[in-house]
């Protein structure tokens, strides 16, 4: 409905609306995790990882499957490699007036990403806290309790975090948290479906014809 409504124009407006939204949760959550969890309470819930695959000494990860040392290197050159290349974004960086806006873009871009990061960062340290610490025996049972009536160990693996921040959430949060899924959900695929949709028309379609499309034609396609 976006796409086909506004294009681009509806496309870029509800993704800056879902990232004003979605930071500010992401800044809430964060701060209540502050107020309701001790420092020490996540040192000790760290500290129970075993001695060579720890989680606080990046000396002592010798024994660390997935995130290890190969892990953080692969994604420093895919960082710098990958830079403005990635397609799915294309009707951004194409979409400044200027070589000025684009690049101020950028960085206004950046700082929308510090809080996320801090979140995807931050939420599973205190997952595995919970899940470590006994101060929060009775969190971590409830957790059990409803990862074991999941049959697919896949899955299961991958409900443990949203599982914790369900036990964890005031009701409030937990709608929160549900609204952010929901338009992050919505921007993402708007920006996909545009972006693809694009790419499809002017390097796969296009080719192909004789003739250029009309402004009316390419739009419809």
């Amino acid at each position: 409905y976006f796409v086909f409504s506004g294009g681009q124009i509806a496309v870029m407006v509800t993704d800056f609306l879902q990232g004003v939204f979605c930071n500010v949760v992401f800044v809430v959550i964060i701060g209540y995790f502050l107020m309701k969890f001790d420092w020490a309470q996540i040192f000790q819930g760290l500290s129970t990882a075993p001695e060579s695959a720890s989680l606080v000494n990046p000396f002592k990860t010798s024994q660390v499957e997935d995130f290890n040392f190969w892990y953080f290197l692969i994604g420093l050159v895919g960082f710098i490699y990958n830079t403005m290349s990635w397609q799915g974004t294309q009707g951004y960086n194409t979409s400044a007036r200027s070589a000025h806006e684009a690049k101020m873009a950028q960085v206004l871009g950046n700082w929308r990403n510090f809080p996320r990061n801090l979140f995807l960062m931050f939420v599973p340290v205190i997952a595995y806290t919970v899940l470590n610490h006994p101060d929060f025996l009775q969190v971590t049972e409830k957790v059990n309790t409803a990862l074991s009536a999941v049959d697919s160990e896949e899955v299961r693996s991958q409900l443990i975090v949203p599982m914790v921040l369900r036990y964890l959430f005031p009701v409030g949060l937990v709608g929160a948290f549900a609204a952010v899924m929901l338009s992050a959900f919505v921007s993402n695929h708007d920006t996909y479906l545009h972006s693809w949709g694009s790419i499809l028309i002017l390097d796969v379609i296009m080719p192909f014809r004789k003739k250029p499309l009309t402004p009316k034609q390419h739009i419809r396609v």
